[in-house]
């Protein structure tokens, strides 16, 4: 008789932990999270697989796939400005899918957000000749 432990590869019970998603720009959002706790991976993560949707749409999720089970973050780009989309990830081995992630949700910033809290307002004063001022605000 062996001593050999056997177990046998199965798909992640446990969806990634740690999921969040963050806002950087007026068309970017940045999604995160750990791989699934020990207990529910059954095996080697291959990857992850991203879902995202406008959260007002009725429509199907967008899927990406990240196939490497080390890749721990992934920024989507090309989103709507001032918009709320709402992601999902789930891990997977190579006998399938585990469960998808409680929904996260974020809107990406407005265009020009930055620059508007950035520049104070001002007014200047200007002479141009025979000491009539001009205001420019």
């Amino acid at each position: 008789m062996s001593n050999l432990l056997s177990f046998s590869i199965t798909a992640p019970s446990k969806a990634p932990s740690s999921f969040s998603v963050t806002a950087k720009t007026s068309t970017t959002i940045q999604a995160s999270w750990q791989l699934p706790p020990e207990d529910g991976r059954n095996g080697v993560i291959s990857g992850f697989k991203l879902y995202n949707k406008k959260k007002s749409s009725s429509g199907s999720p967008i899927m990406e796939h990240i196939n490497s089970g080390s890749t721990l973050t992934k920024v989507f780009t090309g989103l709507d400005e001032y918009t709320e989309y709402e992601f999902q990830v789930l891990a997977y081995t190579s006998k399938g899918d585990g469960p998808k992630s409680n929904p996260k949700s974020a809107t990406t910033k407005e265009a020009g957000e930055k620059l508007k809290k950035t520049i104070p307002y001002t007014s200047v004063y200007c002479y141009a000749g025979f000491n009539s001022p001009i205001s420019v605000y």
